[in-house]
């Protein structure tokens, strides 16, 4: 029998960035036949609204104030260069 399953898999880089990796994978018989990857980035501040629930809870603990501040300097530092 096949089935379809979701595994995500969160980076956090030195910024506060979460990296997000989605694999749908297809499994017959315990076996993994087919794997499809799909992958971005939520930055600081972005709304999540739209992502997984553990993805969710990371941005939470992560994307403090401090940390969205200075995602939104280092942003605007480099639009003016």
């Amino acid at each position: 029998m096949l089935k379809k399953r979701i595994v995500y898999r969160q980076q956090i880089d030195e910024f506060g960035n979460i990296n997000v990796q989605k694999v749908e994978q297809i499994i017959e018989n315990g076996m993994v036949h087919s794997e499809k990857n799909h992958r971005h980035v939520v930055h600081p501040g972005v709304p999540t609204t739209k992502e997984d629930a553990v993805t969710k809870e990371i941005a939470k603990a992560v994307h403090t104030p401090e940390v969205i501040a200075a995602h939104e300097a280092r942003v605007a530092e480099l639009e003016n260069n």
